[in-house]
């Protein structure tokens, strides 16, 4: 007959199949290992003796630049090239726990009573600040930069006056450096610069006595 196809049986071909594949494999490849890190930022800011009269806070605004707004650790290759690590990641992203760690640092390098920022006011009492963060990031073998300008006003039942400050500051980071080491960095870099502004906050709430006291 012309055009004869030929059938193997299935169970002929799970036979020869069986014989062809060693004991033990698959035609899929093993699963890899998840390699994936997560990491997050913490205040180490010291703290400071309670200041002499009641202090509050209101960090009324904390902000990061858009290309940090991703799970992803960005470092930096170059002056205008960036790097998103997909295996080393923020445990939280990074909008919300920047200003998280500010204010804790903030309340600890001051002295404060009380610190809140996530409220837009705290009463007429509180000291406005406010923080922007214009770089965080680093490169293995150089250093990791912050740059950052923050305000910092009266309270609203005091003479109004405003306080205005930029600071950059790069902290060393070794070629052979970890991505903890890299996070540490970055608490070290937000931890200072809390300093920074708590002596501002400090500063306006001595002139705010003085002028409250003056005959």
């Amino acid at each position: 007959m012309k055009n004869q196809r030929h059938r193997i049986p299935l169970n002929a071909l799970a036979v020869t199949l069986a014989t062809i594949l060693p004991v033990g494999c698959t035609l899929l490849p093993p699963p890899k290992p998840d390699t994936t890190r997560y990491y997050i930022l913490d205040a180490t800011a010291p703290a400071a003796a309670r200041a002499g009269t009641t202090l509050v806070i209101n960090l009324t605004e904390a902000t990061i630049p858009d290309y940090l707004n991703r799970d992803q650790i960005v470092t930096r290759t170059t002056p205008n090239r960036i790097v998103f690590d997909e295996e080393h990641l923020w445990a939280e992203p990074l909008q919300k726990r920047v200003p998280s760690v500010l204010a804790k640092n903030l309340q600890r390098a001051a002295g404060s009573n009380h610190i809140d920022w996530d409220h837009p006011d705290t009463g007429k009492g509180a000291i406005p600040v406010r923080i922007e963060i214009l770089q965080l990031d680093g490169n293995f073998g150089k250093g990791i930069t912050l740059r950052a300008a923050w305000s910092v006003s009266s309270s609203k039942n005091a003479a109004h006056f405003r306080i205005d400050k930029e600071h950059a500051d790069t902290v060393p980071l070794a070629e052979d450096a970890t991505y903890d080491d890299y996070a540490n960095g970055i608490n070290q870099l937000l931890a200072q610069l809390a300093q920074l502004v708590a002596k501002d906050i400090l500063e306006t709430k001595a002139r705010e006595h003085s002028t409250t006291n003056a005959p």
